[in-house]
């Protein structure tokens, strides 16, 4: 008698602890059938504790997520090993919020598997915030192809600039020259002029040349 007391005791500490808990709450036997839920769970769904038993949560899974989730359940139950997943699932307004729900598999003291156990938490702010920056790298790749294609043209414009004052440079060197001999001969026949005709001397002419 004492025995029993003290397991219901401890089941009662547990209730009490499960229903003030901020997250929802879940108990599965060994045939993957949910035997129990905590409070939050049954105010988040607007929903009674035998509406949800065995299989009837699943009716608040989105449509979208229920084949996902259902194959991720049942393949960690038949594997014994723990499981995490997010799907969305139907407040008590008709509104779906997407959860993280989290599973483990819980043994008996003799090692026999006996279920498993878990918790879901409602993760829609964060997805909110997933989406957003989702958008915002597609739109920062929209946006990245323009960019590198100015930069490339840009570039290809400063490198043709580039050629063409090196061209100009060229020109310029090769005109100075051109105009440098025209005076340098021009100089040499005014002077032999000069001298033919006698008004300066030849060591003049060679002083004036240098």
């Amino acid at each position: 008698k004492q025995a029993e007391e003290a397991v219901h005791e401890r089941e009662m500490r547990f209730q009490k602890m499960a229903d003030s808990a901020p997250v929802l709450m879940w108990l599965a036997d060994a045939n993957k059938l949910c035997t129990w839920f905590n409070k939050p769970w049954l105010e988040f769904r607007g929903r009674t504790l035998e509406q949800e038993l065995g299989n009837g949560w699943v009716d608040g899974v989105h449509p979208d997520d229920v084949s996902r989730c259902l194959t991720t359940y049942i393949t960690s139950f038949n594997n014994k090993q723990p499981f995490s997943m997010e799907y969305r699932l139907c407040r008590q307004d008709g509104q779906y919020r997407w959860v993280l729900n989290n599973g483990i598999p819980c043994f008996s003291e003799m090692g026999a598997f006996t279920g498993y156990s878990g918790s879901c938490v409602d993760i829609s702010e964060l997805k909110t915030v997933e989406v957003a920056l989702q958008e915002s790298n597609k739109r920062l790749e929209a946006l990245s192809t323009p960019l590198e294609e100015l930069v490339e043209v840009r570039t290809a414009a400063l490198l043709h600039s580039e050629d063409k004052l090196r061209a100009l440079a060229t020109d310029l060197s090769l005109a100075e020259q051109r105009v440098r001999k025209r005076l340098a001969d021009e100089m040499h026949d005014h002077l032999a002029q000069l001298l033919a005709l006698g008004r300066i001397k030849v060591g003049q002419v060679k002083r004036m040349s240098e």
